[in-house]
């Protein structure tokens, strides 16, 4: 029987020193893929580490090589390896080929800054069953703000998604807010 598991585009090892958070810097292109064409829309990439499933990271900028910063979460010492490969069943049919022409890892050791406490509490966005298609409402940006309050300090996370499933109108959405993105807070 032939072995019809994909193929990972690439691979990278890295190694934890001391308990950390983990990202991945993916350096990645998708010949054909086009948001706005139906059937071009992303490739659809799974990540596993140590051969574990991770998440999925949609390529959504097209041809030029662009950077995917993702989260791969909290990893105790050790050595560890990052797979990447796509998934047919979620890419679009006609993305042409994908690259990757770099991976880094960056590796936040545990300790008391705020880029370490932001990785650790950074919210993981799961899409709820049946709530949107295949390419909608994908999350294009994701930052966090340290904000002071009377208890000492608040993590707030904001997420803006494209939104091609409807809801309110276009007109409406640039009417009430001047814009036609889907922005969400998420506190930690």
């Amino acid at each position: 029987m032939p072995d019809t598991a994909p193929q990972p585009l690439a691979t990278r090892t890295f190694d934890v020193a001391a308990p950390a958070e983990v990202v991945a810097v993916i350096h990645a292109r998708c010949a054909r893929c086009t948001w706005g064409e139906t059937g071009r829309e992303a490739a659809v990439l799974r990540l596993l580490v140590d051969g574990r499933y991770s998440q999925h990271l949609a390529l959504a900028r097209g041809d030029a090589d662009a950077e995917y910063r993702v989260m791969l979460g909290g990893y105790e010492i050790g050595h560890h390896q990052l797979s990447i490969e796509v998934d047919p069943a979620w890419s679009a049919r006609g993305i042409g080929e994908t690259t990757i022409s770099k991976v880094d890892v960056d590796v936040v050791i545990e300790n008391k800054n705020d880029n370490y406490r932001a990785a650790s509490m950074a919210p993981v966005l799961h899409a709820r069953a049946n709530t949107v298609g295949r390419f909608t409402d994908l999350p294009i940006l994701m930052w966090y703000e340290v904000v002071p309050t009377s208890r000492g300090r608040q993590f707030r996370y904001s997420v803006i998604f494209t939104n091609e499933d409807g809801g309110t109108a276009t007109d409406r959405l640039m009417a009430t807010w001047g814009r036609t993105t889907d922005i969400e807070f998420v506190y930690g």
